[in-house]
Order: structure tokens, then sequence, then C-alpha cells
């Protein structure tokens, strides 16, 4: 029978760790086991992780990411994953859940489908940070089988890690995530694993994800998602994987789409210099038309609520 590894990269968790060990421990499926990776954290996460890994009784380890290996989330989850015994791996971050079926679930999908389907993806849940109050879900239309995704990828790469299951050798042959990528990595590797195995999704809503204040516009400046998006495009520009047209729409769908969201943010959120440096980006990558754009678009928008606060204060 396959076994499933649960990996969790952790920083600074020491306010989540519980919730989220609690909820490995409610599984109605006891079939895994847990890998822990602490990422250099400055609070007790290692300590409390070690702790409520007995108290609950869950099989695995925690560990320490190496000190001469990449700080960061990908670099971590990458030793995780080297450091598991499953043939299959399921990522949770340490401050989100799974609800109580997760692993039942996962594991008859891969006795269904387990043959042709590498990469099992669920709904998820979205909760409020101190109050843990439903946001919203993520939910989009169940499966009949598993799927060609890898052109539907290119248009939408809205995937929670913490709702993938996959196989760990196809994992293996990736190399896993692109440690010199940030809050893109997950894309790029769901990107190339859709090239070569069917995809499955199913409508289940096994995993919360926690919504926390710095979560806005991810916390990331404008600047860095363009420079992060550009290193993911030229990244599958080198795999030779994709055609010139997947690459024209991955390029739309990342930069043209989703640019005057994370300007408007940053400019609102970070000020003036924040937003300059975004468009310098934009038009380094050649988005010269766009970066104007916005760029006339956004201080217009901008102008206009000043004007509007100064006309308030004045009454």
């Amino acid at each position: 029978m396959p076994f499933i590894s649960v990996v969790i990269p952790a920083y600074n968790s020491a306010d989540y760790i519980e919730d989220t060990l609690r909820s490995l421990y409610n599984q109605t499926d006891k079939n895994f086991e847990v890998v822990i990776v602490d990422d250099g954290s400055t609070d007790n996460t290692f300590a409390l992780a070690q702790e409520y890994m007995k108290t609950f009784g869950l099989t695995g380890r925690v560990l320490v990411r190496p000190a001469d290996q990449k700080k960061g989330v990908s670099s971590s989850r990458n030793y995780g994953v080297a450091n598991s015994q499953g043939d299959w791996i399921s990522f949770l971050d340490s401050d989100d859940t799974y609800f109580p079926d997760k692993i039942k679930v996962a594991y008859e999908k891969i006795n269904e489908f387990g043959d042709t389907c590498f990469i099992y993806e669920h709904a998820a849940q979205f909760f409020e940070d101190k109050t843990n109050i439903t946001l919203s879900y993520k939910v989009k239309d169940s499966f009949l089988h598993p799927l060609d995704y890898s052109r539907h990828l290119l248009n939408d790469l809205d995937v929670a890690t913490s709702s993938i299951t996959l196989k760990k050798s196809m994992f293996n042959d990736l190399n896993g995530f692109d440690t010199m990528l940030q809050g893109v990595e997950d894309s790029q590797l769901w990107l190339r694993i859709s090239k070569r195995t069917l995809w499955y999704y199913s409508n289940d809503v096994l995993s919360g994800y926690r919504v926390r204040a710095e979560s806005l516009s991810h916390g990331k400046k404008f600047g860095f998602m363009v420079n992060q998006k550009r290193k993911l495009i030229n990244s599958v520009k080198k795999t030779n994987e994709f055609t010139s047209e997947e690459i024209a729409m991955l390029t739309k769908y990342m930069l043209d789409d989703s640019s005057a969201f994370y300007a408007s943010e940053t400019l609102n959120n970070y000020g003036f210099g924040a937003f300059i440096n975004g468009l310098w980006e934009l038009f380094k990558f050649g988005k010269r038309k766009q970066a104007i754009g916005i760029f006339a678009t956004q201080i217009k928008f901008f102008a206009l609520k000043k004007a509007s606060a100064i006309l308030k204060k004045g009454k």
C-alpha cells in the first residue's frame, strides 16, 4: 500500500503549530508520517513542534534546515521531501490545517487513479487569522476523471500548496521546488508536473488556509512580484517544454492581467517609490506600453483620492 508523508516547512510558527498538528492528529486515516523542517526560527517553534508531535502521538520527525542550504520555504520543503519515507507527498504550511478526511480522501484517489495520475488537488477554505471565521472557499467543479491540465494552468495558477498531494518520484525527477524563485516557485513546479501527468481535482474542502494581515498582496511589493514572475517565465522557457504560444499565454496571465492590481496595492501601501520601482521592472521586461498605462491610471486615481481626502478634511 502507498504511504503518504506530510511535509511542513515552519518559520516562527509558535502561535500556530499546535493547531496545525492537531489537525493531523484528527485525521480519520492514520497511515501517514509528518516531517517538519524548521527554517531557522527565532522563536520556540522547533521545541513546540517536538512537544506536540509527542503529545498527539504523530509518527515522523522535526528537523532543522541545514545552515549550508538556502533559507526559505522552497529549500525547507525540498529538505523535508528528501528526508521523507513516503511514496506520496502532501504539503501543509505551518499555519494551515487539514480537515479530518484529507488523508483518507487522498488515499481513495490514489487507489482509484494512481496508475495514470500523479497529482491531486482539492478545494480549500480561507479563514481569518484571529477569529477563525470563514472568509471564502476556493471551489470549482470536480473532475470526473484525471485530465490534461497543462493549458488550463497557463491561465489559472491559483493552486494552494496545502491542497496538493503528489507522487514523490515525480517531485524528485524535477528536482523539487526551484529555490531561486520566491513566491512563484510552486507555480513553476505545477506547470512542469502538468506536462508529465494527468491532473485530478476534487471539490471536497479538505484544507484550511489561514489569512493573516500580512497576506494582503502576499505582503510583496509590485517590483518584487514583477521580478519574480519574470524569473518564472524565463525559467519555464528554459525547460523547452512549452511552445511559444504557451509562453505568451503564461506571460499574459502572470504579468498583463495582474500588474495593475499589484501596482495599486503597492502605491497605497508602500508609497510612490515602490510603485515606480515596480513600473521600472515592467519596463525592463519590455512591457513599456503597459507600464506607461498603469502609471497614468494609478496616478490619476491616487490624485483623486488625495484631493477627496483634503476636501473632506476641509468641511
